[in-house]
Formats: structure tokens, sequence, C-alpha cells
């Protein structure tokens, strides 16, 4: 382990990493440190900015795909606050902890930004993996939060998430600014188990929800030709 880079990541919390797929670490970030991150993520959406930058369309893929969040891809390139949090070594060293491998590189960072009042989507039950090309499967997301807001992650099921049991289900309490959570994208150490994270979509009158998203993967990480 890196001895000299403060980290909260303990031995026990890979123990409970490894077999849950989740962890959570309240006030990571200060409200003071994450002001920064919130105001560079403001001046984005009050910009307009593209889902990718220089894609066609903007990197945008449907009108539907917006109402369940708007999503803007490696922020750091263009918004200089960001990128403290993006190659922030106190998060990597903890993602590298928690992956139990020895460094880790940034995939991409996005800010999420989930649209406000009743027009606004939920976010289904899903796994990450499937949708990024690497081998081995592996990657790591850590999760911050901009504005106050809850999102539920299961621990393992045998069912398919739709019918998922009820008892199998966790409802993380509402995340303080700063608030990070790590979520592993590859199958939980149960063989009959997946992390399924998922958000839901706002009610009339709700505010804008916003977070960042660090995603990380492991040394020697290749592009699996997908």
């Amino acid at each position: 382990m890196r001895s000299d880079v403060p980290c909260p990541t303990t031995p026990q919390d890979v123990d409970f990493f490894r077999e849950n797929g989740y962890i959570r670490y309240p006030e990571f970030f200060c409200s003071e440190e994450i002001g920064g991150l919130q105001e560079a993520i403001d001046q984005a959406v009050a910009a307009k900015r593209d889902r990718i930058v220089n894609s066609p369309d903007g990197g945008h893929v449907s009108k539907e795909y917006d109402l369940v969040f708007n999503q803007l891809v490696n922020l750091w390139t263009d918004y200089p606050a960001v990128k403290a949090y993006t190659f922030h070594r106190a998060l990597a060293e903890s993602a590298r902890r928690l992956s139990e491998c020895r460094h880790v590189r940034i995939y991409h960072d996005h800010a999420m930004v989930k649209p406000p009042g009743r027009d606004s989507r939920a976010t289904n039950w899903h796994q990450d993996a499937p949708y990024w090309p690497m081998d081995p499967v592996g990657s790591l997301s850590a999760w911050i939060a901009g504005r106050s807001q809850s999102s539920t992650f299961p621990t393992t099921s045998p069912s398919p998430a739709p019918t998922m049991r009820p008892e199998r289900r966790q409802r993380c309490p509402r995340a303080a600014p700063g608030t990070i959570r790590c979520i592993r994208s590859w199958p939980a150490a149960r063989e009959d188990g997946t992390t399924l994270p998922a958000g839901g979509g706002k009610q009339p009158g709700r505010a804008e929800g916003r977070a960042m998203f660090d995603i990380l993967i492991s040394g020697g990480t290749v592009y699996d030709g997908t």
C-alpha cells in the first residue's frame, strides 16, 4: 500500500467491497472542498456544454436518454477545477486498494445531471461492465455527490433486477455533498450476484440532481476489440 497518500480505505473496507461490490465514504470531501466542483458543473450546464466535446451531435444519444440524465464526459479537459477531483490522489489510492491492484488509471470522468421536475426518468437497474470494452473486466466507479440525493444499490441477488426481492435491495442514505460511493462494475464475489446501481426519477417540484463520477481501471487493462 502507498503509505504516503492519506486514504480512508482500511483492510476491512476492502473485504466489504470484495463481498458486496460497493462502499460509501461520507464526507470524503468536505463541503468547502466540493464547492469548486459544484461551481464547475453549474457552469458547464449553463453553457450547454456538449455531452462529448467534438463528437457528432455533441455526443447526445436521444432526447429520451437526456431525460434520464445529461452526461458530461471528460469534463476535466475543459474545466480545470474538475481536474483536481478527477486525478485526486486519495481517491485514486482508495480505488487502488479496493481494486486490490498495484495501480489504477483513469478511464474517464463524467458529470451526471438529473433533470428536474415531472419529466425526469428513473435510471433503471443496470450493470456497467457490458458497456465498456475492457479486458479484463474490472473497472470501479467513484460517485462524488454534488447535490444531496439518494440512490439505490442492492448487494447480491439471484433474480433479474425487475423481480429482485425487496430484502435484497439497499437504499443508500441521502448523500451530502462530498460523499463518495465506490461501485464495482463486474459481478460480485458471490456466484449468484451482481452490483446493480439505479437512480430514481424526479418528482414535480424537485430540484435538479448533480453528481460527478470518476471511472478507474486497473493497470494492464486493455481494449477488448468490441
